[in-house]
């Protein structure tokens, strides 16, 4: 997923599928994107096409369907962790005498050390694909 659609609004027909090609910047303009979708599809369903709209179309008319809110997930790293499995890596290696090795990181430090990770994860393009969604409502078309 790009950044770009990190916030924004998508329609599904599917609560548990999020595969729309529009996404809004609000819940509003999304709601309003599918009804008039769902209108169009409903005149004729035997000819029209969701896919892009909605990421899938159905074979009959459409009563309602789903809007909800994409946030892209942060990276899954925690600096606390990796200095805890480097402390752990030390004291297998170093015994008693790496015991106390790390444990005068400051939160400056660690902070720094989270930048840096983060820093490199968006330089080279290694940032999550996926999406979650959230805030979903169903929207009945009437």
């Amino acid at each position: 997923m790009s950044k770009e659609m990190h916030g924004k609004w998508i329609c599904s027909i599917d609560e548990e599928q999020w595969q729309a090609a529009e996404y809004f910047d609000t819940k509003e303009e999304a709601v309003e994107f599918g009804i008039k979708s769902i209108q169009t599809f409903n005149k004729n369903p035997e000819d029209g096409c969701l896919d892009d709209e909605m990421g899938s179309t159905p074979e009959e008319v459409v009563t309602s369907f789903y809007v909800g809110q994409a946030f892209c997930p942060g990276i899954p790293f925690n600096v606390d962790d990796l200095l805890e499995r480097i402390q752990e890596a030390a004291y297998e290696d170093g015994g008693e005498f790496a015991e106390d090795y790390l444990d005068d990181v400051t939160k400056e430090h660690r902070e720094e050390l989270d930048d840096l990770i983060q820093n490199w994860f968006i330089k080279h393009k290694y940032l999550p694909s996926w999406y979650n969604i959230y805030e979903i409502d169903e929207i009945s078309v009437i």
